[in-house]
Formats: C-alpha cells, structure tokens, sequence
C-alpha cells in the first residue's frame, strides 16, 4: 500500500512523503526540493530523496531509480537519474530550467530499495510539487540621498523581468512603494503604481523625517516576488551610511557603505569607504572583482575605486577625486558579483548581480583661503586704522584646471577680542568686491586679536577663517 502526503518545509522548500512495505517492515521516502526562481542562465535544483524504517536499515538500488518531474499546466515531462550518497540512504537528481515553462511542476518517485533482503518499491507515485518562477530585478534610489528637512526630494524605481534569455522592463507590472520611519517596525504604503513601457517610475516627497524606502512586487505564476529598499537620512555633514536591501524569493542581500564628506583641495581628494556585504543565504562567496563607483547625476561625473576584501563580506576601498570635480551632493554604492547557495547541492546557487545604485550620499566641498591684516598693527589710541583682506575659493574653468580665484560679491564676519578678560565679540559683516577683497575702518580702542571668518556654504564651499593681532599705543 502506497500513502502520500506533502506540505511545505519552509518558505521555499517542498517536501513530501510515501510510504510502501517491504516484509514486515515500512519504509518512507522523503522527497524535498526548492521552489526555483529562474535568472537570465538558467537554473538548476536539486532533488533530494531519503529513505528511513522504523525497523531497519533502508538501502537503495543505486542503479535505475528516477524522478519524473511534470510541468502540471502541459504535461511535459523529464525522466531525472537519482544519484547516491550517504551510505546508500539518500539520493539526488538534478532539474535544469531556463524558465520557458513556469508554473507548477509535479514530482513522481520510481525507486526499488532493500529492507532486510526485502524489496520496497516505490512505482511512480506523485510525491510533492514545486514551482518554477521567472526572476525579477527591482532597484530603487533617493535624490538626493539626504534631503534637508521639510524640503522635496525623488524617489524613483523600476523593475526588469527575466523573458527569452534576457531581461526586458517590466512593463504593466504593479508595485507598491513604502516607506518605514526610522525607529519604527511598521511599513506605511505610499503609493501603488503600475510601471509603464520603461519599467521605471519617479515620483517626489517632503521629508518629514529619515527611514527606509521599498519597492516590493507581489509577483505572480510567471514571476518570481521581489523587493528592493534603501535608507534615507536627514542632511548632516561629516559620516554617512546607507544600506540597500534586495530580496527575490526568499533570499535577500544587502549592501551597507559608508563614506565621508570630502574637503577639496587643489591636489584632488582621496576618500575611503567600508563595504559591507550581507545575504540569508546557506553560504556565500563574494567576487573578489568587487569595485566603488561614485555618480554626481547633475554634472554626469562618474569615478571608480577598486575595493579590497578584508574577510567574507566585508571590503575596504578608496576613490580618487580629482580636483575638478563638481561641488555638491554625490552618491556612492558598490558594485559585486555573489555566488550565493540556497540549498545544500553543489548545484543549487544564483549568481546575483549587486549594484551599481546610487546608495551613500556624501558632499564634496572646495576648499577656500581667507587672508586678513591691519593697515597698521600698532595705531595710537583713537586712531583710525583698517580691518581689510582677501577671500579665494577653488575655481575650475573650461578646461577642467582648478585653482584658486577671488570670491566676489560674499559675505565675511569680523570678530574682535580685546586683551584681558572681556569676551569675543561680533563687530560687523562685510562683503567682498569683485577681487574677493574686503576693506573695514575702525578705531583704536584697545589692544587684541581680530578674526576673520568666512562660514562657508552647505553642500559648495568650506569655510575659512584668519587672525591679524592689533596693539594699541
């Protein structure tokens, strides 16, 4: 007598069971194999049999026992070799797709084995069933990665779908789009949109506070669920890092980089980044080939980094920016391939393409100089005398050479802080000419240190500052 059962063992694992008898003893086979998500090469699964008796040692034939996977919808059938392992107990074939068909796919069990020098057969019956699904690939990203608070910012996204050996715009696709504040566990749905013939979408909003933002598709008979997400953070200056996130049937990987502001000088800027690499998945190896690539969209400015791996998913790199690159908000994310197992065969592993998308932001900066002096730094008391100077900022022209040129037309504050016990104080601003110069008469009340200070921009310049001491005769 043959009894079937099946349910599943996990998210993406379908196991099932028969059971026959061999003399006085019963034997069970267990069938397991994985749900498949199929990419652009193909994919292969394993399917595993165990063989077990309360009462006896099981030992398999080794020699003509078989799988018959059935696509449910056609009835297309493959007759798959189970082979050996494990003393005899267990055995394996291997299912190769490239996604022509998706669907449900039905597994049969032809096997003979021998209990106590009883023969168990199993004649074919239908054991457990799995799915084959098409791979989809979301991406989603924020400008700028750093928003000021209250100000818009984009959030865009698409979505490809595996079709016919490539992957083509996941057209009429619908996705939802979230949003999950920071510090909190709950997704908010924001939108639900239905991708138009470039797959893509971009739509804008006021920050109201960091979070994460993701894409998710529900997926369907065809294709496989996915999602992406990326972090969001207030403006800040200083150290940034911001984590993507993708999942696709059930195995998801994240990429964390973190960066810095740079300061730029005349000879360029070097900045170095920490990569981290994480998966779900049983193992990983991560592509030694992995690399930094850096955007500013606005000014179509793209730099590389090579990145070093320092142990498993965990890389270090630096980027080289020249010093004609554009000021403002930049972007960084790291680019990798991962060979990622989802089950235990040799076989059973996705390589999964992770970036290039526009993750970490970070501000480039150009450096300024701030001269100050006196007209004289020993006036008589009640004396006139002049607070003057020059301001210089890194300029790039046409032919992209930097160097530093007048700041016209901005502001610098002067401070004074007379000898002894009084506190600095604030005199006045004062704004350049057209030479970036600055020229101020006061008068000579007492000795001290003047301080000129330019406070610099948010996201173009550096601010500068310059001392000049006056002693009062």
């Amino acid at each position: 007598m043959l009894v079937a059962t099946g349910q599943p063992a996990a998210a993406d694992v379908r196991q099932g069971t028969v059971t026959t008898t061999a003399g006085d003893h019963t034997v069970t086979a267990t069938v397991s194999v994985g749900d498949a998500s199929v990419p652009q090469w193909g994919k292969s699964v394993t399917i595993f049999v165990g063989y077990a008796s309360p009462t006896a040692t099981v030992t398999a034939e080794g020699h003509g026992n078989t799988v018959v996977v059935t696509h449910r919808a056609s009835g297309d059938s493959q007759t798959l070799a189970l082979y050996g392992y494990s003393a005899g107990t267990r055995e394996y074939a291997t299912f190769t797709t490239g996604g022509a068909a998706t669907g449900t796919f039905d597994v049969y069990l032809g096997a003979t084995t021998t209990v106590d020098g009883a023969t168990a057969t199993f004649e074919h019956n239908k054991v457990t069933s799995f799915t084959v699904t098409r791979e989809t690939r979301p991406w989603i990203e924020v400008k700028p990665g750093m928003p000021l608070k209250g100000k818009a910012y984009q959030v865009s996204g698409g979505l490809e779908w595996f079709v016919r050996d490539s992957y083509h715009a996941a057209r009429g696709a619908q996705i939802g789009l979230w949003f999950t504040p920071k510090g909190s566990t709950s997704a908010v749905r924001r939108k639900t949109l239905t991708l138009g013939s470039t797959g893509k979408f971009s739509t804008s909003f006021e920050n109201n506070g960091p979070g994460t933002w993701e894409i998710r598709f529900a997926g369907g008979s065809q294709y496989t669920p996915s999602s992406a997400s990326v972090t969001m953070s207030n403006f800040s200056r200083g150290k940034h890092a911001a984590t993507y996130t993708q999942k696709v049937s059930g195995t998801s990987y994240s990429t964390t980089v973190t960066a810095s502001d740079i300061d730029m000088t005349l000879r360029g800027a070097t900045m170095q980044v920490d990569v981290r690499f994480r998966h779900n998945g049983r193992s990983v190896v991560w592509d030694t080939g992995a690399f930094l690539e850096s955007w500013n969209v606005a000014r179509r400015e793209t730099s590389f980094g090579d990145l070093r791996q320092v142990s498993g998913g965990h890389y270090t790199g630096k980027v080289h920016f020249p010093a004609f690159t554009s000021a403002g908000m930049h972007t960084i994310g790291a680019v990798s391939d991962a060979k990622v197992y989802y089950g235990s065969g040799g076989n059973d592993y996705d390589w999964h393409f992770i970036g290039p998308v526009a993750m970490t932001p970070f501000v480039v900066r150009r450096s300024t100089i701030l001269d100050a002096r006196l007209s004289t730094s020993t006036p008589a008391r009640g004396q006139q005398y002049a607070v003057q100077g020059k301001l210089r900022k890194i300029s790039v022209d046409q032919s992209n050479r930097a160097s530093y040129q007048p700041a016209a037309r901005t502001s610098v504050r002067l401070y004074f802080n007379p000898a002894g016990p009084a506190p600095t104080r604030y005199v006045r601003s004062v704004r350049t000419d057209w030479d970036g110069k600055f020229r101020t008469r006061v008068g000579a009340t007492s000795s001290g240190l003047w301080t000129a200070k330019y406070a610099g921009t948010t996201t173009t310049y550096l601010g500068s500052t310059d001392t000049a001491r006056v002693t009062v005769r």
